[in-house]
């Protein structure tokens, strides 16, 4: 186990000012002695401060993109077996007839936040994410706190995809939480996840945003994201997860 791996938890506790003030002394010490450790700790607390600042709103040329692509609601109704059925009878790759103007803006806001983290995190080789699976326990309650919610990563039982772990984005004025999984293939997806005002839509929709494919739809106060890999797949996996998280 390399050191970084080791500390990881610690590091997230300092940053977070988890740790008592004998603790802080030390790993203040120990980061005096392993600049990497003292490298995280500074790239954590300029992460944190990004998302305490905001971003800048998304971009409007995607959205304008986004909102041209043609597609409608799978099904509005209650039964999100029904709608799931629906998506895979009656399918998504003959395309839809109603405007993606008919979400709200919140909503299309986080298929472009979730397919552009996804498109960027996917292909590193070593850092796709900030805390590993292995941690997973730290990771669900790091990301609950960050978010001011429960949430924890669905395991995807019953599917080849692994979870490998997640990462903190910053969404507007508010934080995102982004779990990615891996099959025995190397494909990844990734679920995106952040909170809103009020219930979102329990609508399933599919986008397809510069080649990534994905699924979104609301749980209660959660919007929530499939992107990644073939995109008959990703609407299958978007039922077992929304199943995960009821």
């Amino acid at each position: 186990m390399s050191r970084m791996t080791a500390y990881s938890n610690d590091v997230h506790r300092y940053v977070d000012g988890d740790m008592s003030a004998a603790e802080g002394e030390a790993f203040e010490q120990l980061m005096v002695a392993a600049p990497e450790l003292a490298a995280q700790v500074e790239l954590l607390e300029k992460q944190n401060a990004a998302i305490r600042a905001s971003v800048e709103a998304p971009d409007m040329q995607l959205l304008a993109q986004m909102s041209r692509a043609a597609r409608e609601p799978v099904v509005a109704g209650l039964w999100k077996v029904a709608a799931v059925l629906a998506i895979l009878m009656v399918g998504f790759a003959g395309g839809y007839g109603a405007s993606a103007l008919s979400r709200d803006q919140a909503m299309t806001a986080a298929v472009g936040h979730a397919s552009a983290a996804h498109s960027l995190y996917s292909v590193e080789v070593l850092h796709p994410v900030e805390v590993p699976a292995s941690e997973k326990e730290h990771l669900d309650k790091w990301l609950s706190k960050r978010l001011g919610s429960a949430i924890q990563a669905p395991s995807m039982a019953g599917s080849d995809y692994k979870l490998i772990g997640g990462r903190l984005l910053p969404s507007g004025q508010r934080a995102a939480a982004l779990y990615m999984y891996e099959n025995t293939e190397g494909t990844r997806i990734s679920l995106y996840a952040e909170r809103r005002d009020g219930r979102a839509s329990q609508t399933f929709e599919y986008d397809s945003l510069n080649g990534v494919s994905g699924v979104s739809w609301g749980e209660g106060e959660w919007t929530y994201v499939l992107v990644g890999g073939d995109p008959e797949v990703i609407k299958r996996l978007a039922f077992l997860v929304s199943g995960e998280l009821t």
